[in-house]
Order: structure tokens, then sequence, then C-alpha cells
């Protein structure tokens, strides 16, 4: 089975989700299956410049069910290079 974790940032608004896509799925991050957008919020409350952008990642193994310390690891890869490459930051 898959398994989705979402990501929330804040991110500069000339940030694509097609950069964004090929950021992550350029990592090569094992057990990485893809990337989807699931949300895009411009407006009150976000600072001047920003936006919220929700990303999916589906992580998957051929082989076995994944553990969650594995899922983990590469998540945080992927965090960190949106937060190296964009600019962006985690919401809560």
């Amino acid at each position: 089975p898959s398994v989705a974790r979402d990501v929330s940032l804040l991110a500069g608004r000339r940030a694509t989700f097609a950069e964004m896509r090929r950021a992550v799925l350029n990592l090569g991050a094992e057990h990485l299956r893809g990337v989807s957008l699931v949300d895009v919020y411009e407006g009150a409350g976000l600072p001047e410049g920003r936006r919220s952008v929700t990303l999916r990642v589906e992580y998957r193994s051929d082989e076995r069910t994944l553990r969650d310390e594995e899922v983990d690891a590469s998540h945080a890869r992927v965090v960190e290079a949106l937060e190296k490459n964009f600019g962006a930051q985690m919401r809560g």
C-alpha cells in the first residue's frame, strides 16, 4: 500500500507547482512515487508576496509495506529541499 503525506508551505508567489514537483522528484528519494497539488491559497492573513501551497507526496514500495521511519526520512528530505530551493517555510 502507498503512504501519502501532505506538506503545507508558505512559498513565494513566483514558485510554481511544476517547479516544486520537479525539485521533489529530482531528489530521487527512495520509495517516492508521486507529487500532487492539493491546495493553493493567496489572500488575507498571509505575508505580502507569499502564498500557502499544500502538496501531497506519495511513497510506496513494490515489495513490502513501508515502515513509518522510512517514510519519515524520505519526507524530511522532501521538506528540506522545498525549504532550500524555494525559500519556503512549513505551515503548522
